[in-house]
């Protein structure tokens, strides 16, 4: 009974924390797959969708209604889910123009920080903003997840500089390949290299060395990168988020996704704004994310956030799925083993997944080597 009790207040936390529309529908919705790898690291912020605003963010706000960017004015994000579920889901933005040519200099520029990260709060708003899932919920059941902290997480506050100018989560990106004096247009496929930094001064980075493999190559890439007309977009691979809330890092292991954004160049690296990053969290996934959980609470001192996460998770594997299936709202997409994804109802035996969609931004850093051992 005291479980039962547990588990109605914390559905109750997600309903008033994050509401979020569902749409069952059952209109299969296929992309195509893209390329390979393994991935690995963290996120966080809030950015205003659907709005082209120049590397501005407004924490904790998001405004359904305004025009995608790079459409035109007269699609609105006023379109359902339903309606978004019924049709081929794939990035229709269109970028601005080719940018200025790359004037940064070093091993790794251009470079940017992940600098604002948000989740939007309704499937309107995750289209208004360009978040193209298979799924009716189009990526928008994260948030539930997140109210495990007790409430409302801060996810912008991840990047951002506390009082003592310390950032709790860099994450650094290297578009390997464009070379300097060379536009976006004229650079080609680039190698977008994504990893775990140290802060060595205000805006110089060096990289953790846990962001390479054994044999020394990035576990973060997405191959075949394009800068086209001012839009950064990567075909399909495996993403790895930390998401640092409280001190219980959960971590988010994504199938499928890709990253979109408008990209500017100046004398330090890049910048990205309206950044969109996409991706599954299969029911594999969802078993990692459980065992670290209790990894994590099972050490001799456990985050405080464990009383909490303990009064819901029991240790039973396929119980605890279940648990994390009702904070999420259910399987939303099917991944295939070709890669292949579709939406679908959460009833239905080929889900296996839960859509994933983050709005993020980049400010141009400086990447200086890797960190010293």
């Amino acid at each position: 009974m005291k479980r039962l009790h547990t588990m109605y207040a914390l559905l109750l936390v997600v309903a008033m924390t994050f509401t979020v529309a569902c749409d069952d529908s059952g209109t299969e919705v296929t992309t195509e797959a893209g390329s390979e790898t393994m991935a690995g690291e963290t996120m966080a912020g809030e950015t205003m969708a659907g709005e082209t605003m120049a590397g501005e963010t407004m924490a904790g706000e998001t405004m359904a209604g305004e025009t995608m960017a790079g459409e035109t004015a007269g699609e609105t994000a006023g379109e359902t889910a339903g309606e978004m579920a019924g049709t081929e889901m794939t990035d229709d933005r269109v970028g601005p123009g080719d940018t200025d040519a790359v004037s940064c200099a070093g091993d790794y520029c251009p470079s940017a920080r992940l600098s604002a990260l948000s989740l939007p709060g309704s499937p309107e708003e995750a289209t208004a903003a360009g978040c193209r899932l298979a799924s009716a919920k189009n990526g928008t059941a994260l948030g539930g997840l997140l109210a495990l902290a007790g409430g409302a997480v801060d996810t912008n506050s991840f990047v951002q500089p506390d009082e003592n100018g310390e950032i709790q989560l860099i994450l650094l990106n290297h578009l390997a390949g464009w070379a300097t004096g060379v536009s976006g247009n004229d650079a080609g496929a680039l190698t977008s290299n994504f990893y775990t930094g140290n802060q060595e001064a205000e805006n110089d980075f060096s990289i953790d060395p846990v962001s390479f493999d054994e044999s020394g190559s990035p576990i973060i890439f997405f191959e075949n990168t394009m800068i086209t007309d001012g839009l950064y977009s990567t075909p399909a691979s495996d993403f790895i988020v930390d998401l640092p809330v409280a001190d219980l890092p959960l971590q988010l292991v994504l199938s499928q996704t890709e990253v979109t954004g408008f990209v500017t160049t100046d004398d330090t690296g890049f910048n990205m704004t309206e950044g969109v990053l996409g991706g599954y969290l299969t029911k594999d996934a969802i078993f990692s994310l459980i065992e670290g959980i209790s990894v994590a609470c099972s050490a001799d001192m456990p985050p405080s956030l464990c009383d909490t996460v303990s009064s819901v998770l029991t240790g039973d594997p396929e119980a605890d799925l279940q648990t994390l299936l009702l904070v999420l709202g259910g399987f939303d997409s099917a991944v295939a083993a070709d890669g292949t994804t579709s939406a679908c109802a959460g009833d239905s035996p080929d889900c296996n997944a839960v859509s994933v969609c983050i709005l993020l931004e980049m400010s141009s850093a400086k990447v200086t080597g890797v960190t010293a051992e």
